[in-house]
C-alpha cells in the first residue's frame, strides 16, 4: 500500500509542476502579447528578419539531423549487438561533445579549423569559419 501511494505522489508531483510550466509559458506570452500589441507583434513576426532567421534555421537543423540519423542509427545498432576491441574507445568519443561546455567545444573547433593541416583543408572546401575574432589572433601570436 506504502509503495502504491508512493508513485501516486510523485505522479502528482510532476503533474504539479507541468502545471506550473505550462502558466508560466502562458504568462510570458500573454505579457508579449499585451506589452507589444497584437498588430506590432504580427508585423514582427512576418518581417524579412524573421522569415529569415527561419530560413537559415530549417537550412542548418534540417541536414544535421538526417546526417546525425544516416550516423546514430548504425552505430547504435551496432554497439547494442556486436562486442568488439576498442568499443569503449569510440564509445568516449562519441560522448565527448555532450560531456564538453559548449564554449568549449567551439573553441576547439575553431582551433582545429583554422589551426590544423587538415582543419584548414576542410575550411577550403566547406567554408566552416567565416570569420576568425580577433581574440583568436591574439593567441595565436603569443
Amino acid at each position: 500500500m506504502l509503495r502504491y501511494l508512493k508513485y501516486r505522489v510523485s505522479d502528482f508531483f510532476f503533474l504539479c509542476v507541468s502545471l506550473a510550466a505550462a502558466l508560466a509559458l502562458l504568462y510570458v506570452i500573454t505579457s508579449v502579447i499585451a506589452w507589444a500589441g497584437c498588430t506590432s507583434l504580427l508585423s514582427a513576426l512576418v518581417s524579412s528578419e524573421v522569415f529569415f532567421a527561419f530560413k537559415l534555421s530549417l537550412a542548418t537543423s534540417l541536414p544535421a539531423t538526417v546526417s546525425a540519423l544516416v550516423a546514430g542509427i548504425p552505430i547504435a545498432y551496432a554497439f547494442s549487438r556486436y562486442s568488439f576491441r576498442g568499443k569503449y574507445i569510440i564509445e568516449s568519443l562519441l560522448m565527448l561533445p555532450f560531456a564538453m561546455p559548449p564554449i568549449a567545444l567551439d573553441a576547439a573547433l575553431l582551433i582545429f579549423f583554422t589551426n590544423t593541416a587538415p582543419g584548414l583543408f576542410l575550411n577550403s572546401l566547406v567554408r566552416i569559419v567565416f570569420e576568425v575574432p580577433r581574440a583568436s589572433l591574439l593567441l595565436n601570436s603569443l
